[in-house]
């Protein structure tokens, strides 16, 4: 702004004199020096700010390089320690693979977790598969099966191949054919698959499964089919073992396995005649368990030189029945057990007249009976006295068929079964005057062991009758009491109550 040297007064003509002069002083703006003006500013902040981040990675190499050095304990375990903890971590029975599971699970975890999981062929032994869960995927199971089995090495291998839906239809070629890759590797195998592809791995396949120890088959489809298989190429399995399988997959019964071998078998829906036929070709058995069907070709062979049988190493015998009236001592005529230590008749009523011949032909130090008799005291008392090695009783009897003496007849001043430690009846039917008390003192003198005599352990009563009542107040106290001293007690009524 300019003012008048003579007045003082603001001077307009002067201002805007002074404003053209300023305009005609300032230099002229060039828009290529501007660029290299700004070019030359961002150079300089670059510099600065590289100079900075080459401090902030310095301080970064230091701050990784002590966390580098912080030892966490389990890292510091030798790999043979994790690889020990590591296989605690695995199911016991195979499993289907998944991230929630070892060993996707620890392979997950850390880089040296997943190299230790990758290295360790024993991790990747254990499978099992559903093939209904890859119905349009075959493709996708057969590379997981080639990935998953390509880790195990020559490990032996556990496997589960299950394939139910459609029954009948067979399992893709690509399935069939990795696993049979690894054949030479089985060992513990489980197959629930169609009659084709049995026939597929047990008849057209020509390897061998030399480390095949337990072998369990079930046809996915009902009812026999044709043509049967003869599972030709296990008999060059020397250490098969344990064998289960089914009834329609044992029509008819083939000779080409190796029945001689066999220390364990368990045959389900199994008629009689495939149950007598098995003991009689598997004569190195030592557990069978049967769970026999009707059939109306089932007739029992009549005792004869030819018929009857002696099995020398049979230690354990089940026998269970399928939804069928069935005799299980008609069995026994036929056998001579000597070796036999648990029995188990879990099929209707027997006839206790029949089971002693049997005890007394084998000779046997039978210690666990579970049973179901239709017995009187007299025969009761006879029994007891063939088989005083019985550590473990399961008894299933009509209470009108026994009077409650039973209690009376276990007490321990009478010598029956001084090595029993376990006692469970269930019994079934009404009785008059039903009273505790026998019951009572029969397990008060087992309460304590001696030097000849076991203590009881445990005593399970089910009542299947609702007619009979609780015990009184005072027998319940003293059953307490007798649980606070160490015996398991359990009596269950009809009507669902417990008692203790």
């Amino acid at each position: 702004m300019g003012f008048c040297t003579r007045c003082g007064q603001i001077d307009q003509n002067r201002e805007l004199s002074s404003s053209f002069e300023r305009l005609a002083l300032q230099p002229k703006i060039n828009p290529t020096q501007a660029a290299r003006d700004r070019l030359e500013t961002l150079v300089s902040e670059i510099t600065i700010l590289s100079a900075h981040l080459k401090d902030l990675w310095a301080e970064r190499d230091v701050v990784q390089a002590q966390l580098d050095a912080v030892a966490y304990p389990v890292l510091t375990l030798p790999p043979e320690v994790t690889t020990d903890i590591f296989l605690h971590c695995l199911p016991k029975s195979p499993h289907e693979p998944r991230p929630r599971l070892a060993p996707l699970l620890l392979g997950g975890i850390c880089r040296d977790w997943r190299a230790i999981a990758l290295a360790t062929p024993r991790f990747w032994s254990v499978l099992r598969v559903k093939l209904d869960r890859y119905p349009t995927r075959p493709h996708v199971l057969a590379e997981l099966l080639r990935t998953w089995l390509s880790r195990s090495g020559s490990q032996p291998l556990n496997l589960g191949l299950c394939y139910e839906d459609p029954p009948s239809a067979p399992s893709p070629e690509a399935v069939i054919h990795t696993l049979l890759l690894h054949a030479h590797h089985w060992e513990d195998v489980e197959l629930v698959l169609p009659h084709a592809d049995m026939l597929r791995i047990f008849e057209d396949f020509f390897g061998r499964f030399p480390l095949l120890k337990k072998l369990e088959l079930c046809q996915s489809e009902f009812g026999v089919r044709d043509p049967p298989c003869s599972f030709r190429n296990l008999r060059h399995s020397y250490e098969l073992r344990q064998f289960v399988v089914d009834g329609d997959t044992l029509h008819p019964l083939p000779n080409e396995l190796p029945w001689a071998r066999l220390t364990r078998f368990h045959g389900f829906a199994v008629t009689v005649m495939q149950g007598f036929e098995v003991l009689r070709l598997a004569q190195s058995l030592e557990e069978c368990t049967l769970d026999l069907k009707p059939s109306s070709l089932d007739v029992f062979p009549s005792p004869t030189q030819n018929t009857e049988m002696t099995l020398i190493n049979l230690r354990s015998l089940k026998l269970f029945k399928m939804g069928m009236m069935f005799d299980g001592l008609g069995l026994l005529a036929l056998l001579t057990l000597p070796a036999l230590q648990e029995l188990h008749l879990a099929v209707d009523h027997n006839n206790i007249e029949d089971f002693l011949p049997f005890v007394s032909r084998s000779a046997c130090t039978l210690s666990r009976l579970r049973a179901s008799f239709s017995l009187d005291e007299t025969h009761f008392v006879r029994c007891l006295a063939a088989l005083p090695n019985f550590l473990d009783l399961n008894l299933k009897f009509d209470l009108q068929s026994l009077p409650l003496r039973l209690a009376t007849i276990l007490n321990r001043r009478n010598g029956y079964l001084p090595r029993l430690i376990s006692l469970r009846i269930i019994a079934q039917g009404t009785e008059q005057n039903m009273g505790y008390q026998p019951l009572l003192d029969m397990l008060e003198s087992r309460r304590d062991g001696t030097e000849s005599t076991a203590r009881l352990q445990v005593f399970d009563l089910r009542f299947l009758a609702r007619e009979i009542g609780p015990p009184e107040p005072v027998i319940v106290r003293r059953l307490q009491a007798l649980e606070k001293q160490g015996m398991c007690i359990s009596v269950k009524l009809a009507s669902g109550v417990q008692v203790p």
